[in-house]
């Protein structure tokens, strides 16, 4: 597992096991729990990513469009 994705995944089961009262016993629970969350966030943040980078292409498509010289047409 990567470091930084492990380390906000146990942040994130310390928050849970904080936010249960600090009962002992649940740590495979609250692991599970972070690991869905973390990985949630970071499809979302992919998606997000994807939609910002797809839209950047297609505006660049159509200004390459728009600034390529015309070809007349022939007779």
């Amino acid at each position: 597992m990567l470091p930084n994705l492990e380390q906000r995944i146990r942040a994130r089961a310390h928050q849970i096991w904080e936010q249960n009262g600090c009962v002992e016993g649940c740590a495979d629970e609250h692991w599970r729990m972070a690991e869905r969350e973390v990985a949630q966030a970071a499809l979302h943040d992919a998606s997000a990513v994807l939609t910002a980078v797809s839209g950047k292409i297609a505006k660049s498509k159509t200004a390459k469009a728009r600034s390529a010289p015309r070809r007349a047409k022939a007779a």
